[in-house]
């Protein structure tokens, strides 16, 4: 039975929705993914700050990121496990939660300990949404128009992320506390909250659990529907799913992000520590990245779906990026590179990730439809466990890649300002005295040290990104625009065949 406009559990409808509502849950589902990666992003761009309030290290930091990825990883599990409650519901009552702790826990933590716990909560609890929103997307996007379907909801991280330093970038001046920023994040998310928890809806299950090719097979489908056992079709779905052709992807996509993870997470910190930004002024260069990753994500997903192709806008923007990743590399290691030549850098490899991801999350959803399209939340949950091991695994690594960091993170900004203190001729406290003493050569040498070890993490970035590229040969999908072609009128030649004998008997 389709729910009622006021109803705050059951949100299935048993029939596909006109083109104006599905286009409405899919624009909830993407502002509900933007907001949600905005408040698991925000603390990116304050780090500096929340480590000294919180009397916090770098290190100390860096395994609260890893034990929060790995919550992520219990919480994409149990996305495939809690489906049954609804798609819908797991976003709705997701975005709540995140939304109470981002904006009022967080803000009023006074311990390190208790940061970590908020963060460790808020991780698990998007580990569980983020896999239920590209499943919305998935069920309300047929196979067609699916890259520029997953494209929008790329935006999510993308747009999350352009967010976080747009309003980082133009508040921190004004609003020197970090408490602020999860704040806004807090109000920000109790305004979609609301919209989702009013007007998102999700398809039945006897709907979903087809595979939509375009949207001219919804009146097929929803004659198959009635016969539709859900028991059956979803009967080993996790061990459906424990097939190399969706793990190896998977676990290739998730190594190609490698970049991305350390740029939301330490870009900010990298640019501070080693070329002496601002806060701000890292967060404003950083802008570059998200705006052209967004815009690729569009453009490429719209000609993927124009073509009816993946692959080569997969393997074509991995070698863009890829290129893009090295050159910053050799920047890295260059103390006279510019922010202007930065962001030039910083454009290509949002060009390339843009081209690639969005047509990758399309032949990934329609390579687990191969198997069983009644399992694609389970997919989903897969990758998402993928993404976040690797996330934990990277962060443990980067603890011991780029000791320098946090050797500047920790006691640069104290020696920077007793040293500044001592050559204006201010008198200086015999503590602070003391304390340049003891860490002033240590800093010293971790800056001159920094770049080298920032610039082998990037090499290993570039390397992931080249481990990528066999993956591609695994999805589903053709490498011809002429083949995708004669696949689609074949299938509407099916379909209306399908159609006719239906008619026919009844």
């Amino acid at each position: 039975m389709t729910s009622s406009p006021f109803e705050i559990w059951n949100r299935q409808l048993d029939r596909f929705p006109a083109n104006g509502k599905r286009a409405m849950y899919l624009a909830i589902t993407v502002g509900a993914t933007v907001v949600l990666y905005y408040q698991l992003y925000v603390q990116g761009a304050v780090a500096t700050k929340v480590l000294a309030d919180l009397d916090m290290s770098l290190t100390y930091f860096i395994l609260g990121q890893v034990v929060g990825g790995l919550i992520g990883v219990l919480g994409s599990l149990a996305a495939g496990l809690a489906d049954r409650w609804g798609r819908a519901n797991l976003v709705v009552y997701g975005l709540i939660v995140v939304s109470l702790l981002v904006g009022i826990a967080a803000p009023n933590v006074h311990s390190s300990l208790a940061y970590m716990v908020v963060f460790g909560l808020i991780a698990g609890v998007e580990g569980v949404v983020l896999v239920a929103t590209p499943a919305l997307i998935r069920d309300f996007s047929p196979q067609l128009s699916r890259a520029s379907a997953m494209g929008f909801w790329t935006l999510g991280p993308v747009l999350g992320s352009l967010l976080v330093t747009v309003v980082s970038s133009n508040t921190l001046d004004t609003h020197h506390d970090w408490q602020f920023q999860f704040q806004v994040a807090g109000v920000v998310g109790a305004g979609i909250s609301l919209v989702a928890f009013v007007g998102l809806r999700e398809l039945a299950p006897q709907l979903r659990d087809q595979r939509m090719v375009s949207l001219r097979d919804r009146a097929l489908l929803e004659a198959r529907a009635r016969d539709i056992d859900q028991d059956q079709s979803t009967r080993g779905h996790w061990r459906q799913m424990m097939t190399s052709r969706i793990l190896v992807p998977a676990g290739a996509i998730s190594c190609y992000l490698l970049f991305y993870y350390v740029a939301v997470g330490f870009l900010v910190l990298f640019l501070v520590t080693t070329f002496g930004y601002s806060d701000a002024r890292a967060n404003s260069l950083a802008t570059w990245y998200w705006i052209v990753n967004a815009l690729s994500l569009i453009v490429f997903g719209v000609l993927s779906d124009v073509l009816g192709v993946r692959k080569p806008f997969m393997i074509v923007g991995g070698l863009i990026s890829a290129f893009g990743i090295g050159w910053f590399a050799v920047a890295t290691g260059d103390s006279s590179t510019t922010y202007r030549l930065f962001a030039v850098i910083i454009v290509v490899i949002a060009l390339g990730t843009g081209m690639t991801f969005a047509t990758w999350m399309a032949a990934f959803t329609e390579t687990v439809e191969a198997r069983n399209p009644a399992a694609t939340v389970t997919g989903l949950a897969v990758w998402g466990a993928c993404v976040r091991v690797v996330v934990a695994l990277s962060f443990t690594a980067l603890i011991f890649a780029i000791p320098a960091a946090g050797v500047l993170a920790d006691f640069g900004p104290h020696v920077t300002h007793t040293s500044a203190a001592l050559k204006a001729g201010a008198t200086v406290p015999e503590a602070e005295l003391r304390f340049l003493a003891l860490h002033g050569e240590d800093v010293r040498r971790a800056a001159h040290n920094a770049p080298k070890q920032w610039q082998q993490l990037w090499w290993v970035c570039l390397a992931a990104q080249l481990v990528f590229l066999p993956s591609v040969w695994l999805l589903a999908g053709r490498w011809r625009p002429s083949s995708a072609r004669a696949d689609a009128q074949r299938h509407r030649a099916s379909v209306e065949e399908e159609l006719f004998t239906l008619v026919v008997r009844k």
